[in-house]
């Protein structure tokens, strides 16, 4: 169990500032790959991909956008929601794990700069 000592201790920690920020990243990369994975695609294209990069993101994201359309909205039918969540995290994760494998290490920096080099903001 974390103490309020402990979370003090931790904030002041010069690292901490870049541990919660990339965090944050993460996070948002998580998120846009659970609720709208194409919203990635056009922001890959700043990162400098060739074509045969485009092609792979573009075979996952569009599978990631798949599995989140028929992902059920209604909880409250459904029994093993909570199952059926975490399994959609996971998936989630494994598939920004995907993209990144497909990625540069250099390209993989930019894109964790944040996301005003991976999403297309409306």
């Amino acid at each position: 169990m974390v103490t309020d000592s402990d979370q003090k201790h931790l904030k002041t920690d010069p690292q901490f500032e870049e541990f919660n920020h990339r965090l944050d990243i993460i996070k948002s990369q998580v998120g846009l790959l659970m609720n709208r994975p194409l919203a990635l695609e056009k922001g890959f294209g700043t990162l400098g991909i060739d074509q045969a990069q485009a092609q792979k993101l573009h075979y996952i994201l569009h599978q990631t956008n798949t599995e989140a359309q028929s992902f059920p909205t209604d909880a409250g039918k459904d029994e093993n929601v909570f199952d059926r969540r975490e399994q959609f995290l996971f998936d989630a994760l494994s598939n920004r794990g995907a993209l990144r494998a497909i990625l540069t290490p250099n390209q993989n920096t930019k894109w964790d700069s944040g996301p005003s080099h991976t999403a297309h903001h409306r």
